[in-house]
C-alpha cells in the first residue's frame, strides 16, 4: 500500500534521503517550537506575577517536623488563578517535600483580585530564618 505522504508535489514517490531529511527535520523542529512555546509561556507567567494582587494571604505554619529536624529552605510553588481570584490549583516548583506541602496548603487558601481571565503566579518562600 502506498502512503499519499510518501509522494511529492509532483506526485511522485520520494526517496528514502527525502524521507529522511523530512524525519529530521521534524526531529529538529518539534523540540525547537516546544522551546519558543514554553518561553512564550514563561513571559506570560512573569507577566501575570506583576499584574495579579493579592487580596488575602495567609502565611504557611512552619512545620513542626521541618523545626525538629533543623530544615531550612526555600519552596517554590506555580498557583494557577481563575479569574474570581482564587487559587484552583498549585504545582510544586522546587525545595524541600516538607516545606513544599506547607506553601502549598496556604498557597490554597489564598485569594487575588478578580481578572479577565486565568493566570499562573509563582510563589516562593523562604522557611526556618527566625521562625
Amino acid at each position: 500500500m502506498d502512503d499519499p505522504r510518501d509522494r511529492n508535489v509532483a506526485g511522485k514517490v520520494k526517496t528514502e534521503s527525502a524521507l529522511n531529511r523530512e524525519g529530521l527535520w521534524f526531529r529538529i523542529c518539534g523540540p525547537l517550537c516546544a522551546i519558543v512555546a514554553g518561553v512564550f509561556l514563561l513571559t506570560a507567567v512573569a507577566h501575570a506575577q506583576n499584574t495579579r494582587k493579592l487580596k488575602s494571604s495567609p502565611a504557611p505554619e512552619y512545620p513542626e517536623l521541618a523545626r525538629r529536624l533543623g530544615i531550612k529552605g526555600t519552596a517554590r510553588v506555580l498557583a494557577t488563578v481563575a479569574p474570581d481570584g482564587s487559587v484552583k490549583d498549585v504545582k510544586e516548583l522546587g525545595g524541600n517535600p516538607v516545606l513544599l506541602a506547607a506553601l502549598a496548603k496556604a498557597v490554597k487558601t489564598w485569594k487575588y483580585e478578580p481578572a479577565s481571565q486565568t493566570s499562573a503566579v509563582e510563589v516562593k518562600m523562604t522557611f526556618g530564618g527566625g521562625q
